[in-house]
Parts: C-alpha cells; structure tokens; sequence
C-alpha cells in the first residue's frame, strides 16, 4: 500500500550541538550519526516529527562513508577504515573511495567492503579481517544472510543478483539490503519496504545504517521500524 509521505522536514540547523548534549537538561534522543554531503559526520537528534542535526565537525578528515549502529560504526575515510564496538577500536590504511557496511539484527558490526580494491572483510570482535573472495561485478549493497554468512546485492550486465558464499540468484532493480535481512526496493519512483511504499524522485545510490531502525537516503531518512516506517526529508535551516 502507498504510505503518506510525512511532511515533517529535518531541518539541518547549526549550532544544535548544545541539545545533543547529555549534560543539558534539554536533551533530545541522539539516533545516531550520518555523513552530510560536505563529508562532515553530524549527529541525528530528537524523535521521530522532531529531528535536528547537529553542527558538523572542524578540522577533521573528510569522511567518505560510514554506517553505525547504537553500539557501534564503521568510518571510511580516503586514507583508512575505522571500526568500533564498544570500547574495542580498530583502524587499517585503506586505498581512496566509498565503502559499504552490513550489521548483525542486534547492531554489532559483521563486514565492510571496500568498492575500489574489492576487498570483502569481516569483524571478529577484535579485528577486520579479509575474506579470500574476489566478488565479480558492481556491488551496490551488502548485508547478512539468515547463517550469519555475507550477502551481497551485485550488478553483473545489465541484472542484479543476489550472491552470498554458496548461491547466486536474480534480485529486482533496485534493491538494497537493510537491517535484519530485510529488502528496500526502489521502482517507479517510489521505495517499497515490506507492503509499504513511499513516494521517492530518484534511486537512491546508495543506504547508510544510522542506527537499527533509521538508514540514510541522500537528502531523507527512512524510519525502518515494524509498524513505525516513516520517510522523512531533510533541507538546509535558513
């Protein structure tokens, strides 16, 4: 069914910092973090008719890609990768370009996959480590199969198909992994989540975990939550 597109905007104000902090008596939920298109990382706050982002970071490195959960993140930069959990912290040099990240349904981190090298890598806990596999074609997405096992959305010619270590099978244009091993699909201008659908211009290129229940689109956030979805739009605050 078509879901009402919500007309709430997420408005992107500077200076909220202060709100965000969890030293005021003020605060507001901080969901998790996004990259703007600056490449500044910036803090999603409030709830869900109410959103705020906070004022980027200064003078720190651009950040290319990134995905996080409430426990954890990854951060690709055009020198490294970065992962933490907890109070566990890991960084690798990493060549230049974007990076994709798949979670566990519980928010711990399971693989990064690096676009330009082709490198697949997986998170022990303690350390990324590499996956002896060499994926053929244009991977779009990556995800976590129902075994624990990767999974990966990849373009070969003009189809996609769904790959994991063991199989290989076709997918709809369009699709993504998200959380849980759910399916976000995007087809004639709109995103279909389960039996839901919301209006949407263009495809997306590519979905960023925020936390469990909120992934980044470009210019929106999508509210992935049973029976809670939502696509919020975000804009510049004059």
């Amino acid at each position: 069914m078509m879901a009402k597109l919500r007309t709430t905007i997420i408005t992107w104000i500077l200076a909220v910092t202060s709100i965000c902090s969890a030293q005021s008596s003020l605060t507001m939920p901080c969901l998790g973090k996004l990259v703007d298109p600056a490449g500044s990382l910036r803090d999603l706050c409030g709830v869900s008719g109410s959103l705020l982002l906070s004022e980027p970071a200064t003078g720190s490195e651009a950040v290319i890609s990134a995905g996080f959960s409430r426990r954890a993140g990854f951060i690709k930069t055009a020198r490294s990768l970065k992962i933490f959990e907890g109070t566990v912290s890991w960084e690798i040099p990493a060549i230049a370009g974007a990076a994709l990240f798949a979670f566990q349904s519980n928010g711990t981190p399971a693989f990064a996959y690096l676009v330009e090298s082709g490198e697949l890598l997986q998170w022990n806990g303690q350390a990324l480590l590499p996956i002896p596999i060499q994926i053929e074609g244009q991977v779009v997405s990556i995800g976590v199969g129902a075994d624990n096992g990767w999974l990966a959305i990849v373009r070969r010619q003009d189809a996609l198909v769904v790959v994991s270590a063991s199989n290989v099978s076709a997918a709809a244009e369009g699709t993504f992994l998200i959380s849980g091993g759910r399916i976000l699909r995007y087809s004639n201008g709109a995103l279909g989540l389960g039996d839901l659908s919301f209006p949407f211009d263009t495809p997306p290129s590519i979905v960023q975990w925020i936390n469990e229940e909120w992934i980044h689109l470009g210019n929106s956030v999508l509210r992935i939550t049973p029976g809670k979805e939502g696509l919020f739009l975000l804009s510049e605050g004059k």
